[in-house]
């Protein structure tokens, strides 16, 4: 089951079984290579196994794994493999501007793939990325496939918040490392363009402290240098993500430690400025322990850190 030079369908991969001669593309790597096949373009790492690769991602075409999102524009569902689990994100919906963008290598599965490679390049944790697939029709992309590896059982950021707000030195520690963690995002130039905390996973590090990993990546940018305006919108998406859990005094610790990161000497109030002023008369939007979404007031954190 693999990309056969005599345009298989999908299904006449799944009913022969068969792996026909590859083309593979000048621009790979020791690390990645690029199968090459009438109806795919997989992009993966050397060495994976891409029939199963290409079993997973028929299984997802047809509504199978666990789903575990299922918007109007993309799927999100989890596949056990000999290996072990991987997340597959399939854009099967995409509008023709959207496939336009797949051929000149600009759709958001792209732009997941080498986000994901750029921040494991720079040593930022994020879910390794396995392949990339696109599904094309008349050489023309329609559907795209981006395969990583699953970050379970790592919890977002706010379910891990919640289920331990009663334990104040595990708080207080996770305000530091979340706070150096995006300083370092920052001092790298990288802007992550939905910095929400559901977008975030915690779990340990080899060292046995704590490991912040970044998901959702097709928003991601790497820059010479991430702007005030950019960096107050992080800023922000974090502030109104975080359960309140997180009360004043650590909110205003992390700005801190951020900006004592950031070696902040004269934009540091042009940032809690500018975040205020987004942040004015927004509620507190996150999802609960029960998956249900929570709203709180926000004008007595704001008040005590940004002043009326």
């Amino acid at each position: 089951m693999l990309l056969e030079k005599t345009r298989p369908s999908i299904e006449t991969i799944e009913r022969n079984g068969k792996v026909g001669e590859t083309k593979q593309s000048p621009k790979q790597s020791d690390e990645f290579m690029i199968t090459r096949g009438r109806e795919f373009v997989v992009r993966h790492r050397r060495g994976a196994d891409i029939n199963e690769l290409m079993r997973l991602v028929l299984d997802f075409s047809r509504g199978r794994g666990e789903v575990i999102k299922a918007g109007r524009k993309t799927r999100l569902a989890f596949f056990e493999t000999k290996t072990g689990e991987v997340l597959i994100k399939g854009y099967e919906r995409l509008s023709f501007l959207n496939r336009v963008g797949a051929l000149l290598g600009w759709s958001r599965g792209h732009k997941s793939w080498r986000a994901s490679l750029g921040l494991a390049v720079r040593g930022i944790e994020t879910p390794q990325a396995l392949a990339l697939v696109v599904k094309k029709r008349h050489f023309f992309p329609e559907k795209v496939y981006f395969v990583s590896r699953s970050t379970r059982p790592l919890l977002e950021l706010d379910r891990f918040i919640l289920r331990h707000k009663n334990a104040p030195d595990l708080l207080d520690r996770l305000v530091y490392e979340l706070a150096e963690s995006v300083g370092g995002l920052h001092r790298n130039g990288i802007y992550h363009g939905d910095l929400k905390s559901m977008n975030i996973v915690i779990g340990k590090g080899e060292d046995g402290g704590m490991m912040l990993s970044f998901l959702d990546l097709d928003r991601v940018l790497f820059l010479k240098r991430v702007s005030v305006r950019r960096r107050a919108k992080n800023l922000s998406q974090l502030f109104i993500t975080l359960p309140i859990a997180i009360d004043a005094r650590r909110r205003r610790e992390f700005l801190s430690i951020y900006l004592r990161s950031m070696g902040e000497r004269g934009s540091g109030d042009k940032i809690i400025a500018r975040t205020g002023e987004i942040l004015r008369g927004r509620m507190i939007h996150h999802v609960g322990l029960d998956g249900q979404d929570i709203y709180e007031d926000t004008s007595a954190l704001f008040n005590d850190i940004f002043g009326r």
